[in-house]
């Protein structure tokens, strides 16, 4: 598939306290965040995308999520994260990936991290951690438009 000079990378992550639309951060140090949909390129409006992901996650409420243990993810396995249990963060992963990829020309950045490969975890920043078994309730939702290290918020609502 031939993206065009138009799609932009994107992704959608559920974040325990609101963030401002608008806020830019290093993609190193995101805020924390359970990613719902991992990096993907989509030759649609803004709009669409925020349209598109709203439609699918006001309808599931507040998420609950228990930690898990720590692990290493990335391509080069450097960034530590803590993996969740949540069949309510599952299900909807599979939802917007119905929905995401029917956009314009969609595309996973990374394909072995959608679906089947998805593994649901916070992304800490260094130093934060939470015990196994802790439980957080995730309450807003963040549309992230991603362009080399950094990322800015496109859009939000809570849940």
């Amino acid at each position: 598939m031939q993206r065009s000079s138009a799609s932009r990378l994107l992704a959608v992550a559920a974040v325990p306290e609101p963030l401002e639309k608008g806020a830019r951060f290093p993609r190193a140090v995101w805020p924390s965040h359970v990613t719902i949909a991992s990096n993907f390129f989509v030759d649609a409006s803004p709009t669409d995308v925020v349209d598109a992901v709203r439609a699918v996650c006001l309808s599931a409420g507040p998420i609950a999520i228990r930690f898990e243990g720590m692990a290493w993810f990335g391509r080069d396995e450097n960034i530590p994260v803590q993996l969740v249990d949540s069949a309510q963060i599952v299900a909807l992963h599979e939802q917007l990936a119905d929905v995401l990829e029917a956009l314009p020309l969609f595309e996973a950045e990374e394909p072995p991290y959608w679906r089947a490969g998805y593994r649901p975890h916070m992304t800490h920043v260094a130093g934060r951690d939470t015990p196994g078994g802790a439980e957080l309730i995730l309450r807003h939702v963040v549309i992230a438009d991603v362009e080399g290290a950094d990322a800015t918020v496109l859009d939000g609502f809570s849940l």
